[in-house]
């Protein structure tokens, strides 16, 4: 990581000969090698928080590409229930309308003249036949 020689580690020791002592340079080398571990613990949890990020903004991005097709199908499902909904209450308004109406009544019939045979007749043009002269007449008079 920090790619240090074996002379740079010489170095290091001189110098902290020099300004700790020999008495203390354990315990300093210690609570530096402490403080090490600790910092590489928080990059590598840094590390694997960054990673994790990553990954959760790939999911993020796939879900929001999942997600757009399906938000355009629920809006254009609900608009087909909503369009659905209004064509019912409308039949619903309509049937109301047609059960609140009075039933459909024939107007009456318009006053007939009543007509005699001898007008019928005449409206045709034919005359009528003598009563007297049609056989059944005859008939009926013969059996008196």
């Amino acid at each position: 990581m920090f790619e240090i020689g074996f002379w740079e580690l010489v170095l290091v020791a001189i110098i902290g000969i020099v300004v700790v002592g020999p008495k203390r340079l354990p315990e300093v080398v210690r609570t530096l090698g402490l403080l090490l571990r600790k910092m590489r613990r928080t990059i590598s949890s840094v590390r694997a928080d960054i990673e994790r990020e990553l990954d959760l903004e790939e999911m993020r991005k796939l879900m929001s590409d999942v997600d757009e097709p399906l938000k355009k199908h629920v809006d254009q499902l609900n608009q087909s229930i909503w369009q659905a909904e209004y064509d019912l209450r409308q039949g619903g308004k309509n049937l109301l309308k047609m059960i609140d109406e009075p039933p459909y009544q024939e107007p009456p019939p318009a006053a007939h003249s009543v007509q005699t045979d001898a007008e019928a007749y005449r409206d045709t043009g034919i005359e009528p036949a003598d009563k007297s002269s049609s056989p059944e007449h005859h008939h009926d008079d013969a059996a008196r």
